[in-house]
């Protein structure tokens, strides 16, 4: 059998016209990377002060066809969705048609959630869902084979009907602000809000709030792909580098789990929300006085800090300085990150097609080549 590292630097792409700041050695590091860990294909994309600096993609979109990545290639963002539920209600709370502390029930007509089960009075509000701090259940979801005839919509999600049967209904599960439990379910309970507070699509919200004022000609959330999306994507790809049934799974819990993105685009929403954070701009993304709320840890009723607000992950410099606001993702056959830095203007998104990978040796490889930490 011949070594696959010729194979994968065959498939090398030449950068789209951008200063790189990878050096030849970082990108031989990735394509070892790739072949100790029989990953098809990884994208890369790194902003520094709003611009674009570096856009690459290395292997393949489709093990099976041999397509090659592009830097347009598009990807599921998993968890990443989170971030972008997060700005769509950062962006309706500056605009006063949402608020962010009011019980999320107050949005929602045809369901409600159920309180916590020794006071159903109970009910988190959009700040404490999108923190984790809300008590809602369901940490993540499977999501359905895009081959199927029919998907659960998000409806039959959130009362448990027709769905894996893991995956129960949502509720609140443990008392308001106690405690930090991971929850797409609490993601799925503010999907529902925001489209019937606004009568429309997920995606039609984000388009206008979200993609748009960043630029990201490339994202969408869709439970159902066009012909012309489909020609787009990469497909999953399971432990051993091998593809997964159907090429990918859709996930009704959009919120929580459906964006379809680049890490291109991914960096230029990051930059946008740096841009925020520093207060230059005359119309800034987000308004200062919602930027100010987003590089804080909430606290829980115990005093500890939480790891995530608005959406974001939070992280440290190892002491209490924050340092850097993110997320990472995984769906079935994907894995990815991105992270950007809280004043030096630096950002990175990293996307693959190989399904529970762990991608921070070639994270810290990049941190390392572009000094993430320094100004």
């Amino acid at each position: 059998m011949k070594p696959l590292l010729p194979f994968f630097l065959s498939l090398l792409l030449f950068p789209v016209q951008l200063l790189a700041q990878l050096s030849a050695e970082d990108e031989a590091f990735i394509l070892s990377f790739m072949e100790e860990n029989k990953v098809p294909g990884i994208s890369v994309a790194i902003v520094e002060q709003g611009k674009i600096i570096y856009a690459k993609a290395f292997g393949v979109a489709d093990q099976k066809t041999g397509e090659k990545l592009t830097p347009q290639t598009l990807f599921q963002a998993a968890s990443i969705s989170k971030p972008f539920t997060g700005l769509l209600y950062m962006r309706k709370a500056q605009q006063e048609t949402l608020d962010l502390d009011v019980p999320i029930n107050q949005y929602l007509e045809d369901w409600t959630l159920p309180g916590y089960k020794r006071d159903p009075e109970q009910v988190a509000t959009a700040r404490l869902l999108l923190a984790h701090q809300g008590g809602t259940n369901m940490s993540g979801f499977l999501g359905w084979r895009q081959t199927r005839k029919r998907v659960p919509d998000l409806d039959e999600v959130l009362r448990g009907k027709k769905v894996h049967l893991w995956e129960r209904r949502i509720y609140t599960k443990y008392p308001l602000n106690t405690r930090f439990a991971y929850s797409g379910g609490g993601y799925s309970v503010l999907e529902k809000a925001i489209c019937q507070r606004f009568d429309t699509t997920f995606q039609a919200l984000m388009r206008e709030e979200i993609f748009e004022p960043c630029g990201m000609q490339e994202s969408f959330f869709s439970i159902r792909l066009t012909p012309e999306q489909e020609e787009r994507i990469s497909s999953g790809h399971r432990k051993n580098g091998k593809l997964i049934k159907g090429s990918y799974h859709v996930y009704p819990q959009q919120a929580a789990a459906g964006l379809w993105t680049t890490p291109s685009d991914l960096v230029r929403m990051l930059s946008a929300v740096q841009a925020s954070l520093k207060g230059e701009q005359e119309k800034p993304f987000l308004a200062p006085e919602m930027t100010q709320q987003l590089p804080q840890r909430l606290p829980l009723e115990s005093g500890s800090l939480g790891r995530y607000n608005l959406g974001f992950q939070l992280t440290t410099d190892g002491e209490d300085e924050l340092l850097a606001f993110g997320h990472g993702g995984a769906n079935w056959g994907f894995s990815c990150f991105m992270y950007g830095h809280i004043s030096n203007g630096k950002a990175v998104a990293i996307m693959s097609n190989r399904n529970s990978l762990s991608l921070w040796p070639v994270l810290n490889r990049i941190n390392a080549a572009i000094k993430f930490d320094q100004p």
